[in-house]
């Protein structure tokens, strides 16, 4: 492998953690790499994320998450250091409505972990995107959607075939295309492209004209006189982003969204999806011979005259109706017959304001994995209902983000949310039999209680069709008795091992950042119960007290307050948990718990005694590590627990400050 130098570039979501992970490597290693060739950035060269080491003629890289090391001391072969994962937790970013920047036409440089929340405009509902971009040791790029997108879907008024839901979807596509001998049409048996929001884009419509059905299915891409899904003859409800749902609930495309690539830009427009056969997606502009920047224009032109006319025949005027309406003119536009050129050397795909919008054919080779005929592939999930008056839409991006941390979750997970009023009156027996709660005044009304019990048992019926009747009537009651009695929840719940079922009712002294802080560090309780072997589970139960509590709930704290450090910014992680911390030592707040357990990972973190990576993505609760490797024994971690309080406050500054003291790293 060679590696070329180039100029920095603009930030992509890889560029984040290849930053993290070569500065968590130059703390750890810093004689053995020395000083980097730029400190604050990294480059890129042939689908690489790079930085160079002058001193030691080492270079790191990363191709997607794929790690390799290279030079100097290390030789000039390539050495495999695995995936980026086994170093740093990967970044979860919230892509809700953003446009598209980076124009690379490799996948690699795409690979993230990627969360919106979508809403559906038609049931004014909320959904929780996701897509996973990896690289496999082979170069393949992987994406992982559930195939939501990460703009609103539908309109006040519009009905699809079907209520939009997530249907996940796997596809892999080269990082190094090649173009074929001869191009290959659309399909009915194959998805064109996946975009980089996760949602598929197919090219034909289901129907063709019939002299019996004058829109009848055709499931043969050839069959004559198929209706242009985009024009208005052919009926098909489309919103804005020309897109709808088939009747699985699959939301799809039939062009390229303007919400995804700026539509007034002073640039080329950049990469938005990659086509089955690997090849870029671009948006609409480009940069012509002459040096204007302008819209790439379609080779396709409306046929002349009138349509033949007779029993298969539908007459009429060549006016765009029909796919057959088109014919191909190389040369009457910028692009080839598959709505593609070749600029600076790169070959891809671009978005037209006529047809065929945006693909006409695959120069390339598709993928098999764009074939409809594969099993549905397991996905797990992030869902919310919320009967408060606060914005569902900020609350289920703060569940979504904690859940996505995770490295290797299995579990669905539904947080419901609900009011209570202020506390009602002290626990009796009866409440402590059916829930671990203060009871508070109701502000439901029975209309709404009613609601809402019934969207948990369905949950629970739908994510664990086992259950046995006895557990499900159990579980029923003990629902109904917490609506009922204005129980103050804060809990993760887990009716089933497939499904994660978060409880948390707001009472009218909690406020918004309280509300998104508890949903947050209830969810990743959720991440916990999903890695955490059952045997592990039955050795902590019965072996207390341990560490395992505090170090759920202190992991549960600072992964909530890193995610909400992102989303609210203001104080910074650190600040949060070292504030919370402080005053809870003045407070004579002590007993390891929650930010007492916080404040002790930091410091281990700051020391340089654990990877903050095992925090973030919940793998600290795999197999029986909290037992049998963070115990009392183990000195950093009896350190930790004598010496977290040990904090200074600099009221010098504005707003206030804290860091550990010097004796806190000294012990």
């Amino acid at each position: 492998m060679t590696l070329l130098l180039t100029s920095p570039m603009a930030f992509s979501n890889i560029e984040v953690d290849a930053l993290k992970l070569f500065a968590w490597l130059e703390s750890k290693y810093p004689d053995v790499l020395g000083t980097p060739e730029f400190t604050s950035s990294v480059l890129r060269t042939q689908g690489y994320t790079y930085r160079h080491y002058p001193e030691t003629d080492i270079s790191l890289a990363l191709f997607g998450d794929q790690f390799y090391a290279v030079g100097g001391l290390l030789g000039k072969d390539v050495i495999s250091l695995g995936t980026i994962e086994n170093f740093v937790a990967k970044s979860v970013t919230d892509i809700s409505n953003i446009e598209f920047t980076l124009r690379a036409a490799t996948c690699s440089y795409f690979v993230a972990k990627n969360i919106a929340v979508t809403r559906d405009l038609s049931t004014d509902s909320y959904l929780a995107a996701k897509l996973d971009v990896r690289v496999a040791a082979d170069g393949t790029c992987k994406l992982l959607s559930n195939s939501l997108p990460n703009h609103d879907i539908g309109s006040f008024g519009i009905d699809f075939v079907s209520p939009v839901l997530a249907v996940p979807a796997e596809v892999k596509i080269s990082s190094r295309p090649k173009l074929a001998d001869m191009a290959s049409p659309s399909s009915f048996t194959r998805t064109d492209a996946i975009l980089l929001n996760g949602v598929k884009l197919e090219s034909l419509g289901p129907n063709c004209f019939s002299s019996t059905d004058e829109k009848a299915l055709c499931a043969d891409a050839n069959q004559p006189w198929r209706y242009d899904p985009r024009s208005g003859g052919a009926n098909v409800i489309l919103d804005a982003y020309f897109g709808h749902t088939e009747g699985t609930g699959l939301y799809h495309y039939h062009g390229g969204p303007a919400a995804l690539f700026e539509q007034f830009p002073n640039i080329d427009s950049p990469v938005i999806g990659f086509a089955a056969d690997g090849f870029p997606i671009y948006g609409s502009y480009f940069t012509d011979k002459s040096g204007t920047l302008r819209t790439a224009n379609s080779s396709y032109v409306l046929k002349p005259g009138s349509r033949p006319s007779g029993i298969r025949e539908p007459g009429g005027s060549y006016d765009g109706t029909f796919v057959d309406d088109y014919e191909y003119i190389a040369g009457s536009g910028d692009l080839d017959e598959c709505n593609g050129m070749t600029v600076e050397g790169q070959y891809g795909y671009y978005v037209t304001n006529a047809y065929p919008w945006v693909l006409g054919c695959l120069k390339g080779t598709p993928d098999d994995s764009f074939s409809k005929a594969l099993e549905p592939v397991s996905l797990p999930q992030t869902l919310m209902s919320n009967y408060t008056s606060y914005d569902t839409r900020e609350l289920l991006t703060a569940a979504a983000l904690i859940s996505e941390h995770a490295r290797d979750r299995k579990r669905n997970i539904k947080v419901f949310v609900w009011p209570v009023g202020s506390a009602s009156r002290e626990a009796t027996l009866e409440d402590r039999q059916y829930m671990a709660f203060t009871p508070h005044f109701v502000t439901m009304t029975n209309t709404e209680i009613e609601s809402l019990l019934t969207e948990m048992l369905d949950w629970i019926d739908i994510s664990c069709p086992n259950m046995n009747s006895s557990s499900r009537t159990q579980e029923s009651i003990r629902l109904r008795y917490l609506l009922e009695n204005g129980g103050d929840a804060a809990t993760l719940g887990v009716p089933c091992y497939s499904a994660g079922m978060g409880l948390v009712a707001a009472t009218s002294e909690t406020n918004f950042d309280t509300l998104k802080y508890i949903i947050a560090h209830e969810t990743y309780h959720g991440i916990q119960q999903d890695l955490e072997i059952e045997a592990c589970r039955d050795r902590r139960e019965a072996n207390e007290p341990n560490n395992s509590r505090w170090l759920a709930e202190g992991t549960a704290d600072y992964v909530a307050k890193s995610v909400l450090a992102g989303m609210d910014g203001g104080l910074s992680l650190e600040q949060r948990i070292l504030k919370d911390a402080y005053l809870d030592y003045q407070a004579g707040e002590t007993q390891m718990s929650t930010r007492q357990g916080s404040a002790a990972l930091l410091l281990m973190v700051k020391r340089g005694e654990l990877d903050e990576r095992i925090i973030l993505d919940g793998s600290m609760f795999w197999k029986c590590e909290t037992l049998d490797v963070y115990n009392d024994t183990n000195p950093i971690i009896s350190n930790a627990k004598t010496s977290w309080f040990m904090i200074d406050e600099d009221t010098s500054t504005s707003p206030v400050t804290y860091k550990f003291s010097g004796a806190a790293f000294m012990r």
